[in-house]
Order: C-alpha cells, then sequence, then structure tokens
C-alpha cells in the first residue's frame, strides 16, 4: 500500500513539475512578444506623430503650394520658371 502511495505522489509531483516548466516557458514567450509589441508600438507612435506634423504642415496652403513647386516643378501663371541641369562630366 505504501509502495503505491509512494509512486501516486511521485506522479503527480513529475505531472505538476511538467506543467509548472511548461507555464515558465509559456510566460517567458510572452514576455518577449509584449517586448517585440512594445517596441512595435514605439515605432509605430513616433511615425504617428510625424504624420501628425506632416498634416499640420500641409493644412497651411502656403506650405502646401511650396512643396508642390519644389517636388513637381508647379508655377503659378505668371511665374517664369528656369530649371538647371547639372552638366554631365
Amino acid at each position: 500500500m505504501r509502495f503505491f502511495l509512494a509512486l501516486f505522489l511521485t506522479v503527480i509531483v513529475v505531472f505538476l513539475g511538467i506543467q509548472g516548466y511548461r507555464l515558465f516557458k509559456q510566460q517567458k514567450e510572452f514576455a518577449e512578444r509584449a517586448a517585440t509589441l512594445e517596441q512595435e508600438q514605439s515605432g509605430l507612435a513616433s511615425e504617428n506623430a510625424k504624420l501628425n506634423q506632416d498634416i499640420q504642415f500641409y493644412q497651411n496652403s502656403e506650405n502646401a503650394t511650396k512643396e508642390l513647386q519644389s517636388k513637381a516643378n508647379y508655377r503659378k501663371p505668371d511665374e517664369k520658371m528656369i530649371i538647371l541641369v547639372p552638366a554631365e562630366p
């Protein structure tokens, strides 16, 4: 009888040990995933701040016009435009 009781307790201890190890391993994986997500969140927050700054900048029509003139060679009808092309070496 004592043998079966010792065997039963040994099986329970081994089972609980295995489950404890699995929980520890799972907790470690979740902690690593949380750290990765926090890094991604901070990157997205900084990108969001940059986009909000761009929105504020382009809401001013003067800034939008200046940007359009510089990027797309846009000119007003009463303006003259000179485009300088570098000489080939």
